[in-house]
C-alpha cells in the first residue's frame, strides 16, 4: 500500500480507524476482481475435469489398440504336467498348438574339480600366500599371486578372468571348487600350475591338470516324443516353446502348447469394463447438477476455514462443472452406435457382438438406464474363440483398404472414434498448466483471465493509494482546524 513521505495518517486528528475504513472499501471495490479469480478457478477445475475424461479415453484406446492385431489373438498358452522336471515358456507370436512327451535322462552338467579338505576355520583373507610373485593359468587365463595376495583375491581374480570358471571355497571343509560356467561334455577346466600353489595353498595337484576329484562335464540326454537328443544345455526351444529341464524322470511328462483362449477372453473383459467405466464416468460428470449455492473461495473465506471445511466446500463448488457438456455427449453417443452398428462384409449372424456373446441388457428399459453398457456371456464368447477363432478375429480386426467406418471392426472403429475424440479434447484443453499456458482454447481463456487479474490489481492498487491521499487529506485539515481553534480558545482566553 502507498503512503505519503513514508507516514501515513490513521486517525490521529479525526480518531478515525482509517486502516479498517479503507480495508471494508476495499472489500467492495475487489469484488470485480473476486469474480475474475472465481472464473479462473471454475476454468482450471473445468479443464482438470475434461483431463479426467481424457485419460479414461486414452485407457480404452489402448485396451482397443490390443484388440486390432491378429497376432494377439494368435498368443498360445503352454503347460507341462511335471515342474520338477520341465518348465515351459511360449514365445509370443511363434509358438503353434501341439502335445510333446519328454522323459528327462539325464540333465546336463558342469565340469567340476574338487581341492582336498583341508579342515574348517581357514582365514581367507589372511595376507601373503608366497614369498614372490608367481601366476598359475585357468583355461589359458593367467591369475597372479604376489606375497600380499589372499586366498580370497585369488578366488576373486579367478571369478574376474575370463576363464569362463566360477571358483567358490566351502568353508566347512576348507575345500575349494572349480566349476565351468558352460555346461556339457565339451565344457573344460584345465589347469596349469608349475610352481604348485594351487596344489600347496589350496588342495589340488599340480601341472599335469589333475585335481583330487575331477567330474568331466556332462551333456543332457532327453527323449522326446519317442526322439532321444543330446544337448550341452538344460534348456532348449522348439515350434516356438521354451523348455527349461529341472530334473531326471522315470517317465514321460506331457507338454501341451494350445491356444490361448482365456488369455483373449481377459483381454476382452478387460475392454468391454472400460468402456462400461468410462460411461459411468463420463455419464456421471454429465448428468452432475451445478449446486449455485457454492462458489470458488476467495483467498480472504479460506483463512477463516480450516482444510476440511475448504475440502468439503470445493467438493460442492465443482458439481456440475461439465453438465451436459456437448462434446463429450457427443463421444459416448458416437461410441455407443460404434458397438451397435454390424461390421459391414462378414456372414449374416457374425457381424455384431451378439456373436460372441456381448450386448446391451436384454431388457430395454434396463439398457436405457444403463446408458449403453455392454454385458458378456463369457461361455459364449469362450465357445466362439474356440469354434471359430478366425470369425472372432475378423469381428474385431478387419480394415480393409479404403474401407468405410461401418466395414471397420469393432477395436479398429472404437480405436478410430477415441483418436478423434482425444484430439478435440487437446485442442480444447492442451497440455499447459496454470502457469506455464498453451495456445489451447482453454489456454487462452486462462491467459486472459490472468492479463485481466493483472490489471485489476493495480488498478486496486491505484484506489488503494487514492483513499489513503484523501485520508491524510483529511487527517491534515482537520488537524489544522484543530490547531486553529486552539489558537482562537488560548486568544478569547487572554
Amino acid at each position: 500500500m502507498n503512503n505519503i513521505s513514508g507516514i501515513r495518517f490513521s486517525g490521529i486528528a479525526s480518531g478515525l480507524d482509517t486502516d479498517a475504513i479503507i480495508k471494508q472499501l476495499m472489500t467492495v471495490e475487489k469484488y470485480p476482481l473476486n469474480k475474475l479469480n472465481q472464473q479462473k478457478q471454475l476454468t482450471i477445475w473445468k479443464r482438470d475435469s475434461y483431463r479426467e475424461v481424457n485419460t479414461l479415453y486414452s485407457s480404452l484406446r489402448t485396451l482397443a489398440d490390443g484388440l486390432r492385431l491378429e497376432s494377439n489373438f494368435n498368443k498360445t498358452s503352454v503347460a507341462s504336467s511335471d515342474n520338477s522336471v520341465v518348465t515351459v515358456q511360449s514365445n509370443d507370436g511363434s509358438t503353434t498348438a501341439n502335445s510333446y512327451s519328454i522323459k528327462v535322462n539325464q540333465l546336463a552338467a558342469s565340469a567340476t574339480i574338487a581341492g582336498q579338505a583341508m579342515g574348517s576355520g581357514i582365514d581367507l583373507n589372511a595376507a601373503g600366500l608366497t614369498g614372490t610373485d608367481i601366476e598359475f593359468k585357468i583355461n589359458g587365463k593367467p591369475i597372479k599371486v604376489t606375497s600380499t595376495s589372499t586366498m580370497q583375491s585369488v578366488i576373486d581374480d579367478i571369478n574376474k578372468s575370463g576363464a569362463e570358471v566360477t571358483a567358490s571355497f566351502d568353508q566347512t571343509n576348507g575345500r575349494l571348487f572349480l566349476t565351468s560356467k558352460q555346461t556339457g561334455e565339451k565344457s573344460e577346466i584345465n589347469i596349469e600350475d608349475s610352481t604348485g600353489v594351487l596344489a600347496s595353498k589350496f588342495g589340488l595337484v599340480g601341472s599335469d591338470g589333475k585335481a583330487i576329484t575331477f567330474q568331466a562335464g556332462k551333456d543332457a540326454i532327453v527323449e522326446m516324443n519317442g526322439t532321444v537328443m543330446t544337448m550341452p544345455n538344460n534348456s532348449f526351444t522348439m515350434n516356438g516353446v521354451s523348455f527349461f529341464l529341472k530334473g531326471t524322470s522315470t517317465s514321460a511328462v506331457t507338454v501341451e502348447a494350445s491356444r490361448d483362449v482365456q488369455g483373449m477372453v481377459d483381454k476382452i473383459t478387460a475392454f468391454v469394463e472400460k468402456y462400461n467405466e468410462l460411461i459411468d464416468k463420463v455419464r456421471g460428470k454429465l448428468d452432475e447438477k451445478k449446486n449455485r449455492d457454492y462458489t470458488p473461495l476467495t483467498d480472504e473465506q479460506k483463512e477463516a476455514m480450516s482444510e476440511k471445511q475448504i475440502e468439503l466446500w470445493e467438493t460442492k463448488a465443482k458439481s456440475g462443472i461439465l453438465y451436459r457438456d456437448s462434446m463429450l455427449e457427443s463421444v459416448l453417443t458416437t461410441l455407443r452406435q460404434s458397438f451397435m452398428n454390424e461390421v459391414e462384409g462378414l456372414d449374416k449372424g457374425k457381424n455384431t457382438l451378439s456373436y460372441i456373446g456381448i450386448g446391451t441388457a436384454k431388457n430395454t428399459k434396463d439398457a436405457y438406464l444403463e446408458n449403453g453398457k455392454l454385458h458378456i456371456d463369457t461361455e459364449k464368447l469362450k465357445s466362439a474363440l474356440i469354434n471359430d477363432p478366425d470369425g472372432v478375429v475378423a469381428l474385431f480386426t478387419q480394415s480393409p483398404a479404403g474401407g468405410t467406418k461401418t466395414q471397420l471392426g469393432y477395436a479398429e472403429r472404437i480405436k478410430k472414434d477415441l483418436d478423434a475424440a482425444i484430439s478435440s479434447l487437446a485442442k480444447k484443453i492442451g497440455s499447459g498448466s496454470s502457469e506455464n499456458l498453451d495456445n489451447s482454447l482453454m489456454g487462452k481463456e486462462l491467459r486472459t483471465l490472468n492479463t485481466r487479474i493483472y490489471d485489476m490489481q493495480d488498478r486496486l492498487v491505484t484506489i488503494e493509494t487514492r483513499y489513503y491521499k484523501q485520508f491524510t487529506a483529511m487527517e491534515k485539515a482537520i488537524q489544522k482546524l484543530n490547531s486553529q481553534g486552539s489558537w482562537l480558545s488560548q486568544q478569547l482566553g487572554n
